[in-house]
Order: C-alpha cells, then sequence, then structure tokens
C-alpha cells in the first residue's frame, strides 16, 4: 500500500506541475478570466499571473505533511482521495490542453521554462 500511496503522491505533484505550466500559458495568452477557479483567478489578477499561480500551488506543498499523516491514520481511505483527486487533476490539464489547442497556444518547453 505504501508504494501505491507513493506514486499517487508523486502523480499528484505531477499533475499539479502540468495543471500550473498549462494554466500559466493560457493565462498569458489571453486574460486571468481564462482561469475557472475563482480564488485562483483572484490570486493571478492581484498578483500577477506566475506569482499566483505559485501561491495557489504552494498550498498543495503545505498540504503534504497532512496528507502523509492522513495515510498513518487511513491507508485505504488516503489512497482512495488521492486517486480521486489525481483523476479531478488529469481532467483539469486534459482541459487546459484543449483550451490551448482552441486558442492556438504553444505547450512546448521553452529555453526559458522551468
Amino acid at each position: 500500500m505504501l508504494f501505491i500511496f507513493i506514486i499517487l503522491l508523486i502523480l499528484l505533484l505531477v499533475l499539479n506541475y502540468f495543471d500550473a505550466f498549462t494554466t500559466r500559458r493560457i493565462v498569458e495568452a489571453g486574460s486571468h478570466r481564462n482561469e475557472r477557479n475563482p480564488i485562483a483567478r483572484w490570486l493571478i489578477k492581484k498578483y500577477g499571473v506566475f506569482k499566483g499561480i505559485m501561491i495557489i500551488k504552494s498550498i498543495i506543498i503545505l498540504l503534504l505533511p497532512l496528507i502523509f499523516y492522513a495515510y498513518v491514520l487511513s491507508q485505504r481511505d488516503t489512497v482512495y482521495t488521492l486517486v480521486l483527486a489525481n483523476a479531478i487533476y488529469l481532467f483539469v490539464v486534459i482541459n487546459n490542453i484543449n483550451v490551448a489547442k482552441k486558442m492556438n497556444v504553444s505547450l512546448k518547453f521553452g529555453k526559458d521554462e522551468v
């Protein structure tokens, strides 16, 4: 169960990275209104695209100790929760890719991308 938990946690972080990357490209090519999450949209409007996205994504990093603690309390429930979270983020990333295609936004990594 620990192996599955670690794989799901890594997948969650990878999907969050791709969500941040695709969201940044879409918002920079359009407007902060392209962000559908109202909290993220407000942060992007207030702090700019990069800082706003980094603030939102920092929450995931801050939640890591809580996720590990939840795993200690209930392995099965935590794994199921991570499966659900990964499914949601996979949907978000696929949606961002489709939006980027419609907007003709390049999602290729450039020299200045991290």
